[in-house]
């Protein structure tokens, strides 16, 4: 589990409910009403602005936020080089063998993409068009399911103020009858209360940490693009090395030497 991310919305929404706590009595904080025209009105739009696959997908990918369950960039530059030195042993056909008793990195699509486009021998050409479409694919799914919850954020925060306003109306409409001000008042400020929380508390947040995971994961991404191109080029480990250690952070690097001794190892 990513601790920071437990620890952020956990703490934000234990100092919210203290509050409420320590000033009276948490019921008057729970409306009904005002959770279903927030809640209601927010999914409502934002079925209305996407389509339904990609509402589900976006809320599917609620537990990457939570998950360290991802592939470390230093991992995956070993990986392809490994995949480079079995080419330049043993053939392109050796790869077919090792994809399939290999356990660990052949769970990524788009490098067993990689492979498969090198067994079959395809140009630099073809290799780089028919990557550079899945990575640019990945980019667009993930970017979506940043923008559900960046509508959300957007939502949530409008249908607070629609009950507010529903809320003034009724309590307009009570004035005449002082027993129902104080539900169309608690009405009127709690739905606010819920777009508030919602869109700062738990939409923005999330769309955040997705772009975080996305733009990980894209690191992941070109590395293996990298790798596949050198194995279509018939290039060298130390050119390879050099293009796709650039994208891994100084701190995280490892000499090409040391990554040669880790494969000797393996």
């Amino acid at each position: 589990m990513d601790i920071a991310s437990l620890i952020g919305m956990g703490a934000g929404t234990l100092m919210v409910l203290l509050a409420i706590i320590s000033g009276g009595n948490p019921g008057d904080y729970v409306n009904g009403q005002g959770i279903m025209i927030v809640l209601g009105g927010t999914v409502a739009a934002t079925l209305l602005n996407f389509r339904l696959k990609d509402v589900i997908r976006a809320y599917k990918s609620v537990a990457r936020v939570f998950s360290t369950e991802r592939e470390k960039p230093i991992d995956t530059l070993i990986e392809v080089l490994k995949l480079n030195d079995i080419v330049r042993k043993n053939g392109r056909l050796a790869l077919d063998k090792y994809m399939k008793e290999s356990n660990n990195m052949m769970k990524n699509r788009i490098m067993r993409k990689a492979i498969q486009l090198s067994i079959d021998n395809l140009s630099e050409e073809d290799t780089v068009i028919a990557l550079r479409t899945e990575i640019d694919s990945v980019k667009i799914r993930d970017t979506i399911n940043q923008e559900v919850f960046k509508r959300m954020a957007i939502y949530a925060p409008s249908m607070g103020m629609i009950g507010t306003l529903i809320g003034l109306v009724e309590m307009l409409g009570s004035m005449s009858n002082p027993a129902e001000l104080g539900p169309a008042m608690a009405l009127a400020l709690l739905t606010t209360f819920y777009g508030a929380f919602l869109a700062t508390l738990i939409f923005l947040p999330i769309a955040g940490k997705l772009r975080v995971v996305m733009l990980e994961s894209i690191v992941n991404l070109e590395i293996i693009y990298e790798g596949a191109t050198s194995l279509a080029t018939g290039g060298s480990m130390m050119v390879l090395y050099e293009r796709a250690i650039s994208y891994i952070p100084v701190g995280h690097r490892i000499s090409y030497d040391d990554l040669k001794a880790r494969l000797d190892d393996q």
